[in-house]
Formats: structure tokens, C-alpha cells, sequence
């Protein structure tokens, strides 16, 4: 049977919060051996886009408001466009 070609894109958001509140862990190796037995998948997006306040917290849990804040104005740094 020809495997269907499919790009991978995952919203990190999403996972986040859905992950968080099943209380479950996904392995990333694992997610990607299952999607290669069953898709030909030759791209993997992850887009996580701008951390909330939540989602900082949780990465960075000893951090302070100051640091957030700090971070949001320094984003442009850190991410790049895609069509660039």
C-alpha cells in the first residue's frame, strides 16, 4: 500500500494545553517514527509562535514579570519570518 505524502505541522499551543490538562507526555521520537510508518512526511513544522504568560512560566519557572515582559520586546530576536 503507497504511503500518503503529507507535511507534519504541529501547533505547540494546542499540544501545550491539550497535553497539559490530559496530563500526558508525548515522546517526539516515538511521533515521529508512527507518522514515517504511516505517512510519507518529508517537512515537520512546529510552530509555537509568541509564549503567553502561561506557557513562559511553565519553560521558565524562575523567572520574574520583568523577564517576561523583557522577553516579549526582545521576540523579534529570537523568531524569524518564514519567507525569509
Amino acid at each position: 500500500m503507497k504511503k500518503l505524502r503529507a507535511w507534519i505541522f504541529i501547533d505547540a499551543s494546542n499540544v501545550h494545553y491539550y497535553l497539559v490538562k490530559a496530563r500526558w507526555k508525548i515522546d517526539w521520537k516515538k511521533f515521529k517514527l508512527f507518522c514515517e510508518r504511516h505517512y510519507e512526511a518529508p517537512r515537520y513544522f512546529y510552530y509555537e509562535g509568541v509564549p503567553s504568560k502561561a506557557q513562559y512560566f511553565d519553560i521558565h519557572p524562575n523567572h520574574f514579570l520583568p523577564q517576561f515582559k523583557q522577553a516579549k520586546k526582545d521576540k523579534m530576536k529570537y523568531f524569524k519570518s518564514i519567507t525569509n
